[in-house]
């Protein structure tokens, strides 16, 4: 799978792409091993089930991967997060997806926001990122948390943007 991103990274490097987007419920934290995390995706590529914890494992294992790769490649990591996605059913099956029936999802944990910002910290490679949340509530926790992890690797490293679907 990892070889696999790399490929498309590559790919969406050479056309320019200097960016990621992730859209998450939340940022977790939940590490796990590299041989756990191989053991949890070879039980999901079997259709086992996997557990509630083997799944922000992976999701965690993941986004730390991802990261140590933007931070090579010198991209921005973006993490927008605080939205609970396609609420009305009835809608959806109409429109599909991004249909405006987005609200907002009070559960951030800034404590995993910080664990998972700081394991790519503590390598050295925390790529520069942008952190947005829907949830105005969580906006003091970002910035009490960008402000842990700047570095002089770049100007302001570590940033709080705004969610493209606020209002301007």
């Amino acid at each position: 799978l990892l070889e696999a991103l790399r490929k498309r990274m590559d790919f969406f490097g050479s056309m320019g792409c200097k960016v990621s987007d992730h859209g998450l419920a939340y940022v977790m934290y939940e590490p796990a091993s590299d041989d756990e995390l191989e053991q949890i995706f070879c039980k999901r590529l079997s259709k086992e089930h996997i557990s509630v914890k083997e799944e922000r494992q992976f999701k965690t294992g993941l986004l730390i991967a991802l990261g140590r790769e933007y931070h090579k490649r010198d991209w921005a990591m973006q993490l927008h997060y605080g939205v609970k996605r396609d609420n009305n059913g009835k809608v959806f099956a109409e429109l599909g997806p991004d249909a405006g029936i987005d609200c907002i999802n009070n559960f951030t944990p800034s404590a995993e926001l910080a664990d998972c910002l700081n394991a790519l910290a503590c390598t050295g490679q925390l790529p520069k990122t942008l952190l947005y949340s829907l949830n105005p509530s969580g906006n003091a926790a970002i910035g009490t948390s960008l402000g842990c992890f700047q570095d002089s690797g770049a100007i302001g490293k570590i940033q709080q943007g705004r969610a493209w679907w606020t209002p301007r």
